[in-house]
């Protein structure tokens, strides 16, 4: 008994060294009384106070200080995202202006370099130097006419040439197979001489005869698919002559019509390529640039669509030979612009946009666009995504319209990685002297590649040349508006899509001022003719197919005749074989004898076609290198002609180039000195701008470093306040345990009998049960067992 109250007495004194932190507990008084008496043994009470309400309040102190921080703080970014973007736009206004005036600068000077020049060409422009520019401009055209005849001459030469070397060189080769079938015969006598190689011989009999068979077979075959091959394009060729014969008509109608109207200059009905779009193309460029799909998703969705449309050549442009793609004269001009247009009207007709129009206007705009590019040296490989925009306002200010360019650049069809320009590719110096030749198909090739490139693989330029192309751009402009199309290729190599428009803010623009009128007559007999041309290249392609299986079958039937000969042949040589293993020794003996003759003979043979064929080969070999040096000649002489003839112009033209050139010279000027006067008011906007910016910056500095004192503090607050609550649940279950342990506590104290009474009161049942529950240990529970 002894030893429980003495349990109990230390646990009261573990739970009071244990209960400390923000807790206070009341002094536990226990009266003994007269245990005969019935009365209570004892009474008591334990309370247990808790903290004020100080931590509830720091916590709402500091959300609301923590609120206020963040609003401020809110209130200063925006401040200077308002300060960054309107410094941004001080500081590029400011940085245009100034290219602006260099830009302006930079006409000025080139504008004087015009002037002069064109006084140069006012004072040389007399009547006999215009005389004699006129004669040496009709002596170089002989001189190129004479030349043009020595390549044709060259280019037959390298013909004849090339066919007597193909002929020696057969004979070559029929030389040398008679050697090696001359060889097989002694290598045959020599075997046979050993009495050993009959049978085998009698295998190789039956076997070339099998052969034989069926190479006669595979020849009657090949006979038969020949005669169907001529049949065939004896049709064909009817069918070209019917075509070229509705072309000739188609052709005449279209010049009578034009004698009694002039040409019209308007986009062409293409029929014989097409560029294809998906169906759903606008919905996705309209997305893209809605900001509901990634440049990399509409990648992928036009995936595949570059190699779904494909050029159709064109026999009849690939006869026309451009000496100097970097020169084109005004027909080539507007024949490929017509035609670019042309492709655009059937991408505009898929997309829903206005059709464009092309006229004598448009064609001219676009030259005097990559003209200006040549006065400058713009070599758009320096600069991959930037075009003249100096040459691009002066002259749509010229023509008071709106301007639009796109600019491509591709390998020369049909090479590997060969640029128009390539030195300007390169980027290294003379670029601007490079001259290149193509033919009309191929320039059209590159416009049909250029414009698929636009649509279809125009992510790197976030699908801007799409936008364009397409007719998206424009979506929102007036009904009256209609873009007028040139094409030219640019002296870097870049093909130039230009673009006018036919009103500027409502006003009439001189785009289409000079354009053609119009021609019904001659627009339908222009259409008869595209459609007679179409199926006259048809015709063509069909006939040169079926000419081409006419020759391969006729190959076939050659190369069935010669196998047939070749087996017979076998054949004849195992039944010789057959019957030099049949015959004597003497017999044996003669035939090797003749067969290593047969084969001096043919060896020597070979060494005479080997010797014969060394002249024609020279002969062909010396025609390629004349027909090169005739190029070269007619090159330089149409190169020097072109110079002559501008030289002629120079002077012809000399008043109206020089008053072009004072126009443009004073309006440069003028230009100059207004884009300075507005320099300085855009650098005070800039200054204050770039002031306003750090003031703002130094208050969102300030108002963070607020926010996060705000943080720390909320934070602090929030920890203690779960802290505080903490506290309270574990005091309210110590009280709840030390009411339920009471009756044992007042049986504690009482006194028993034969012992003293106990010095434990209700401040050890206190501490017991506070022990029970922070220490997990049971000893009140102990205490009553």
């Amino acid at each position: 008994m002894k030893k429980n109250v003495k349990e109990l007495a230390t646990a009261t004194a573990v739970a009071a060294a244990v209960v400390t932190t923000g807790v206070a507990v009341n002094a536990t008084t226990a009266h003994a009384d007269d245990a005969t008496t019935g009365a209570p043994a004892s009474t008591a009470s334990a309370t247990v106070q808790t903290p004020t309400g100080k931590a509830e309040n720091t916590a709402s102190a500091a959300t609301t200080s923590l609120a206020d921080a963040t609003q401020q703080a809110n209130n200063a970014k925006q401040a200077l995202d308002t300060a960054q973007a309107d410094n941004d736009a001080a500081q590029g206004a400011l940085a245009n202006q100034q290219n602006e005036v260099a830009k302006d600068a930079a006409a000025v000077q080139a504008g004087k370099k015009a002037v002069a020049k064109a006084q140069t060409d006012l004072q040389n422009a007399t009547s006999e130097n215009i005389a004699a520019a006129k004669q040496a401009v009709m002596d170089q055209e002989q001189v190129v006419s004479a030349t043009q005849e020595k390549v044709a001459t060259a280019q037959k030469d390298v013909e004849t040439t090339k066919q007597a070397a193909g002929r020696a060189n057969q004979a070559v080769n029929d030389a040398q197979a008679k050697v090696d079938a001359a060889q097989q015969k002694v290598t045959a006598a020599t075997n046979a001489l050993d009495g050993s190689a009959l049978g085998k011989a009698q295998q190789e009999l039956t076997q070339a005869q099998t052969a034989a068979k069926q190479a006669q077979a595979k020849l009657t075959a090949a006979q038969k698919a020949l005669a169907d091959a001529q049949t065939a394009k004896q049709q064909a060729d009817n069918a070209l002559a019917a075509a070229k014969e509705q072309q000739k008509q188609a052709q005449s109608a279209y010049n009578q019509a034009i004698k009694n109207g002039a040409k019209p200059v308007v986009a062409a009905v293409v029929t014989d390529n097409q560029i294809t779009l998906p169906a759903n193309y606008m919905s996705l460029l309209k997305a893209y640039f809605g900001g509901n799909l990634s440049s990399e998703a509409l990648a992928n969705q036009l995936a595949g669509w570059m190699d779904k449309n494909t050029f159709k050549h064109s026999a009849a442009d690939q006869q026309v030979k451009l000496n100097n793609v970097f020169d084109l004269n005004e027909a080539t001009r507007t024949e490929l612009s017509e035609w670019a247009a042309g492709l655009i009207n059937q991408i505009r007709q898929q997309t829903g946009y206005p059709a464009v129009i092309v006229t004598t206007s448009s064609v001219a705009y676009a030259h005097e666009i990559t003209q200006g590019y040549t006065t400058d040296n713009f070599n758009n490989f320096a600069v991959p995504t930037a075009h003249d925009y100096k040459v691009l306002k002066a002259v749509a200010d010229r023509y008071g319209t709106q301007y639009e360019e796109d600019l491509s650049a591709e390998t020369i069809p049909g090479t590997d990685k060969v640029w128009v320009n390539p030195t300007a590719h390169a980027e290294t110096n003379g670029w601007q002297t490079v001259k290149t030749s193509l033919t009309l198909d191929q320039l059209k090739e590159l416009i049909y590649d250029g414009l698929k490139g636009f649509l279809f693989e125009d992510a790197k330029m976030h699908w801007s040349h799409a936008k364009s192309i397409s007719g998206l751009i424009n979506a929102g402009l007036p009904q009256d508006h209609q873009q007028a199309l040139g094409v030219d290729m640019g002296q870097d190599g870049w093909l130039h899509f230009d673009f006018g428009t036919t009103t500027t803010n409502g006003a009439h623009s001189k785009i289409a001022d000079n354009a053609t009128p119009a021609n019904p007559a001659a627009d339908q007999a222009k259409h008869n003719l595209d459609v007679a041309n179409t199926n006259v290249q048809n015709t063509t392609d069909k006939a040169n197919d079926a000419s081409t299986k006419v020759t391969t079958a006729q190959k076939n039937v050659t190369d069935a005749e010669n196998q047939v000969k070749t087996t017979k042949e076998a054949v004849t040589n195992a039944e010789n074989q057959v019957k030099q293993f049949q015959g004597t020794q003497t017999e044996k003996e003669a035939a090797l004898t003749k067969a290593k003759q047969d084969l001096a003979t043919a060896e020597s043979d070979l060494n005479k076609a080997k010797a014969a064929a060394a002249d024609p080969q020279a002969k062909y070999e010396a025609a390629q290198a004349n027909l090169t040096k005739a190029q070269a000649d007619l090159q330089a002489a149409l190169e020097k002609l072109a110079l002559l003839k501008q030289q002629l112009s120079d002077l012809e033209n000399a008043p109206a180039n020089l008053a072009k050139a004072q126009a443009e010279l004073t309006a440069a000027r003028a230009a100059w000195a207004a884009a300075q006067a507005a320099l300085p008011e855009l650098q005070a906007r800039a200054d204050a701008a770039q002031a306003a910016l750090a003031k703002a910056e130094a208050l969102y500095k300030a108002a963070v470093e607020v926010l996060q004192a705000a943080q720390a503090k909320a934070a602090a607050a929030k920890a203690a306040l779960a802290a505080k609550a903490a506290q309270v649940a574990a005091l309210k279950r110590v009280e709840a345990q030390a009411a339920a342990m009471k009756p044992q506590a007042h049986q504690a104290a009482l006194p028993q009998t034969g012992e003293a009474t106990p010095a434990v009161g209700w401040m050890s049942a206190l501490g017991l049960a506070m022990v029970s529950m922070l220490t997990g240990t049971s000893l009140l529970k102990k205490r009553h067992n």
